[in-house]
């Protein structure tokens, strides 16, 4: 049977009803919106982490001369007295010693009174292995401290009780810088502030004021103390404690400037 004229006219119109409803719901429906990464974020400032493989970068090349460990923290709750210095050459590159002054019962006592004269010494050139370092500005530094052995000059190698592991926060140091500069001409206050920066500031303090177990020097007992008395302790030392021998490590020039240091340890609170 044949479908009527009428029938195929409905028909016709069903599918442009159905046509147009379709295309009507594609303009209506809203399209869900598109996410995108946002890369204009500030990136975060990092530090310049320095190694033997790894020149450092021109725009944090450090300050060229003598760099000194100011101040050292740790989790440990002992470890030995030590100090930290580096020396940054025009092009960049460093080498350095860290000193530590173990006293240990394990150790003969002929090494500790080695020890006590020349210090247990990590010799470094750049960054990297157990001591480790960024540079943060131009005349500032961090340096992160794991040492599990060091040297002994005259003896050998020194196994440390327990490992040291810290960080110290490292400064240029201009008038050390001078006391290294050939033809320099300083005044004796100013070479007994290098030697303190050099070889007492990593026990008594940046400002000499002492840390758990070392002294202060800024007081009235030491004070009270004639030169000949403290020419004394810095020659041989004190027994039965961390401080060491200086006799044979200081020339009498260097002696005489700490001692005029200790009379006047207020131009320790400028750490040129």
């Amino acid at each position: 049977m044949q479908p009527s004229l009428e029938s195929k006219g409905y028909g016709v119109v069903v599918v442009i009803l159905l046509t147009l409803a379709v295309a009507v719901g594609s303009v209506l429906v809203t399209p869900e919106p598109t996410i995108t990464e946002d890369t204009t974020s500030t990136p975060v400032p990092t530090r310049h982490v320095i190694s033997r493989a790894t020149p450092i970068p021109a725009m944090v090349r450090p300050q060229a001369g003598r760099w000194l460990g100011r101040g050292f923290t740790s989790e440990l709750a002992a470890y030995p007295p030590l100090q930290l210095f580096f020396d940054v050459a025009v092009d960049g590159t460093l080498k350095g010693v860290l000193s530590l002054y173990p006293t240990n019962p394990e150790i003969p006592p002929n090494a500790v009174d080695l020890i006590a004269k020349n210090g247990c010494n990590i010799e470094f050139e750049g960054f990297g292995g157990p001591i480790n370092g960024s540079f943060i500005s131009f005349t500032q530094a961090v340096v992160e401290v794991e040492a599990v052995t060091c040297e002994v000059k005259f003896y050998g190698n020194v196994t440390l009780i327990e490992p040291v592991r810290g960080v110290f926060a490292a400064e240029y140091s201009e008038s050390a810088t001078l006391t290294l500069a050939q033809g320099a001409v300083l005044t004796p206050l100013e070479r007994g502030k290098g030697v303190f920066y050099n070889y007492c500031s990593a026990c008594h303090g940046s400002y000499a004021e002492g840390a758990p177990g070392i002294p202060s020097l800024d007081t009235d007992q030491v004070r009270a103390k004639t030169d000949e008395e403290l020419l004394t302790i810095i020659n041989n030392g004190v027994l039965n404690t961390v401080m060491p021998a200086w006799g044979n490590v200081l020339t009498d020039e260097e002696k005489q400037g700490v001692l005029l240091l200790i009379r006047d340890l207020n131009v320790l609170k400028n750490r040129a």
